[in-house]
This record gives C-alpha cells, sequence and structure tokens, in this order.
C-alpha cells in the first residue's frame, strides 16, 4: 500500500509530499504515528522535507512543519481529520 503526506514549512510555505510503502495493511496505530507519534514532530517531518542538513529539534507545541494531508492507499485524510 502506498502511503503519500503532504508536508507544508509554515516559515516558508515550501511544500512536499512523501511517499511511502508498507508492506501490511493500514492499522489505527499507523494513523497516530502521522498524528500524534514519530511522524508528528518537526525533527522527522524536517527530515522528511530537507534531509539531515535541514533536521530541525523536536517540537513540544505548535508544528514549523504541518501534515496538510496524508493519503492511504484511495483513502484521503485532511483538515479536521488530521487534527489532534
Amino acid at each position: 500500500m502506498i502511503v503519500k503526506a503532504d508536508l507544508r514549512d509554515t516559515r516558508t510555505g515550501k511544500c512536499v509530499q512523501h511517499t511511502c510503502k508498507i508492506e501490511k495493511e493500514w492499522e489505527p496505530g499507523q494513523f497516530h504515528q502521522w498524528t500524534e507519534g514519530n511522524y508528528s514532530c518537526d525533527c522527522n517531518r524536517s527530515l522528511f522535507m530537507y534531509g539531515e542538513e535541514g533536521e530541525l529539534p523536536c517540537n513540544n507545541g505548535k508544528n514549523v512543519i504541518v501534515l496538510d494531508r496524508l493519503q492511504v492507499g484511495d483513502t484521503v485524510y485532511g483538515g479536521a481529520d488530521l487534527e489532534v
């Protein structure tokens, strides 16, 4: 299954789509990973956008890099779906 995450840097307006393939079926825990888990933090999202040279520190509040849209196969999440 293909997962596509649309990320936006609120400082610059730069947008990228991070794409990855997962081998197993999509589970609620994987959604949590993007909204509240490891992939919800600026340090990991910045790696997806800029690589190691642009890595941001972990945030404890509002994200600098926001998740605008998450597509899992044919299912699309956006807006209120992604708010925590």
